[in-house]
């Protein structure tokens, strides 16, 4: 049983219960065990400030901290992008990588959909700088509730915060201790929770949180 959660539970990253989920999700656990996963050095940002770096070595120009507008589109084609500052970037293509509604609003249209959209499950992540740890923590660890199937049921249809939770217990300094000063250590728990479509608001979590 616990075999099968280990290898089905990341159906959850598209928004889908491991029993409901398609054979082709069975991908996610394939590229984890086999391709394996990877971790920068330097932590998480230091791959896209590697990538930035690069990027403007070969002259390519950032505009950091500064939010699209909107874009201008026409005849099926973005021709420039609008900056809440009053600038106006012309450019030959766009790449979005936001949420679809963040898309759809920047082009000022939805397209019509014979089925509704259907959000995924969040999440609720605590980050931790400590001064001691747990010797049976590993870079991953995954701490299984017993409640596997209510679990699913409360992320994705009820919207309920979870009864008997899963956890994702992350500790990055296993791999790289100096993200840490000497002696300490990074932890970060992550705890699915329901969309704020059909779980608790927004203005909810002001409350909920800690």
């Amino acid at each position: 049983e616990r075999l099968r959660r280990v290898f089905s539970f990341q159906a959850l990253y598209a928004g889908v219960p491991p029993a409901r989920a398609l054979a082709a999700y069975a991908v996610i656990a394939y590229m984890d065990t086999v391709a394996g996963v990877w971790f920068p050095r330097g932590g998480m940002h230091a791959l896209p400030a590697a990538m930035a770096a690069s990027a403007e070595q070969a002259g390519a120009q950032f505009h950091w901290s500064s939010e699209v507008t909107r874009l201008e589109h026409a005849g099926g084609r973005v021709h420039a992008v609008h900056l809440a500052e009053g600038v106006r970037i012309p450019c030959d293509a766009v790449v979005l990588t936001p949420d679809l509604p963040v898309v759809h609003r920047l082009l000022g249209r939805a397209p019509r959909r014979p089925v509704r959209l259907r959000h995924s499950p969040s999440a609720v992540v605590l980050h931790a700088g400590t001064d001691r740890t747990w010797p049976d923590l590993a870079h991953h660890t995954i701490s299984f509730g017993g409640a596997w199937e209510r679990t699913f049921d409360e992320l994705t249809r009820t919207g309920t915060l979870m009864s008997d939770p899963s956890l994702l217990i992350t500790r990055p300094t296993t791999h790289d201790p100096a993200l840490a000063p000497p002696g300490r250590h990074l932890h970060y728990v992550l705890a699915p929770c329901p969309n704020t479509d059909i779980g608790p608001s927004a203005s909810a979590w002001q409350t909920l949180g800690p």
